[in-house]
C-alpha cells in the first residue's frame, strides 16, 4: 500500500514537472520573440516559430531551408524490428537536424553577443540558455550573415541602402 502511494506521488510530481517545463518553454520563447521584435504569439505555433526565428538570425532562404528540415524531421518514423535492428522511414537523419539547430543557436548567440560555448548550451539546453539570454539583459543586434549561398542582400545591412554619394553632388 505504501509503495503504491509513493509511486502515485512520484508520477504526479513527474507530471507537474513536465507541465512546468512546457509552460516555462512557452513563456521563455514568448519573451525572447518580444525582445527580438518578432510578433510574440508566433512562438506558440511550431512551424511559424522556426521560420521566424530562422528569419531573425539568418537570411530568408536559409530560414526556409531550416523550416523544411524541421518539418521533414516531424514526419520521420523510427522504431525497432523484432530482431532488434532499428529502422527509419522518411524525414531526415537526426544529425542533420542537430546541425541545423546548432547553426540557428550559433546565429542566435551571435545576435545577443555570445560565443561558441553559449551556442553549445543553446543547442542542448535551449530553455535554460534562452532564459539566461532574457535575464542577462543583453540587447538583440542583427549580425550580418557571412554564409549566404544565394547572394541574397541582407535587409539589415545599413551600407546597402545608405547612399550618401547621391546627396554629395
Amino acid at each position: 500500500m505504501a509503495t503504491e502511494i509513493v509511486v502515485g506521488l512520484g508520477s504526479l510530481f513527474g507530471l507537474w514537472l513536465i507541465v512546468l517545463v512546457l509552460f516555462a518553454g512557452i513563456v521563455v520563447n514568448w519573451q525572447l520573440f518580444k525582445r527580438m521584435g518578432i510578433t510574440s504569439w508566433h512562438s506558440l505555433i511550431p512551424v511559424l516559430k522556426d521560420l521566424d526565428l530562422g528569419n531573425a538570425v539568418t537570411t530568408k532562404y536559409l530560414a526556409i531551408i531550416y523550416c523544411v528540415i524541421k518539418l521533414l524531421d516531424a514526419f520521420t518514423t523510427t522504431g525497432t524490428n523484432a530482431d532488434g535492428t532499428t529502422y527509419s522511414y522518411g524525414g531526415v537523419p537526426a544529425i542533420i537536424v542537430t546541425i541545423a539547430d546548432a547553426y540557428i543557436a550559433y546565429r542566435l548567440a551571435k545576435c545577443f553577443g555570445h560565443g561558441v560555448l553559449f551556442t553549445i548550451g543553446l543547442t542542448f539546453f535551449p530553455i535554460i540558455f534562452k532564459l539566461l539570454l532574457l535575464l542577462n539583459g543583453d540587447r538583440y543586434r542583427r549580425v550580418p550573415v557571412t554564409f549566404n549561398p544565394f547572394n541574397e542582400p541582407d535587409p539589415y545591412d545599413e551600407d546597402l541602402y545608405h547612399h550618401d554619394d547621391f546627396f554629395d553632388q
